[in-house]
């Protein structure tokens, strides 16, 4: 959002505000001091790039008066949870799988198909492993992937493990083939 002297526009991109009269498009300095070094002070959350553009915290929400006040309330806070000690590597290897297992299960309740992006990299790839163990748990659900391949995957290393995750997918492995990016 955006809230200078008289003026306010809000948006979910960065972009959509760039156009706007009144909005600068210089850097904020302190948020690429903080970025390059973490410990610099002079930073406050809700910064982004763009000096005029801030953004909104998780957990809260803003409200605008039309006198041009704004108020800013967080409707959450993460409490800290108790702390877990493992006796072996094993049982806490068992742990974070129950974990990521409920996570993805509470994802797959739909009334419909189930469908996931497939980028190649560890998060989408454990996600899918996961998922595949799921599924026999639902037979009445049908799991499909959609992916941005390289048009030359052979030369792409996501694209081949992509492809490699996918294999046994079948035509529920969806495709998008992006053009190359060579000279100008």
């Amino acid at each position: 959002y955006v809230a200078t002297s008289g003026f306010f526009a809000f948006s979910s991109e960065d972009e959509a505000l760039l156009p706007l009269p009144r909005v600068c498009r210089g850097p904020n300095e302190d948020f690429i001091a903080h970025l390059l070094v973490p410990s610099f002070q002079s930073f406050s959350a809700g910064n982004t790039w763009l000096s005029d553009i801030l953004s909104l915290t998780p957990a809260s929400f803003l409200s605008v008066s039309i006198g041009g006040i704004l108020r800013k309330n967080s409707y959450w806070h993460l409490q800290a949870g108790e702390e877990r000690v493992y006796t072996s590597d094993q049982q806490c290897r068992e742990a974070f799988l129950y974990v990521f297992s409920e996570a993805v299960r509470c994802r797959l309740r739909s009334l419909d198909t189930i469908a996931a992006m497939m980028s190649g990299g560890l998060d989408s790839a454990s996600i899918l492993a996961t998922v595949k163990q799921l599924l026999p748990e639902m037979p009445d659900k049908e799991f499909n992937t959609y992916s941005a391949i390289s048009d030359h995957p052979e030369c792409c290393v996501e694209s081949q493990c992509i492809h490699s995750l996918t294999k046994d997918l079948g035509t529920r492995a969806h495709f998008v083939s992006v053009p190359s990016f060579q000279g100008m």
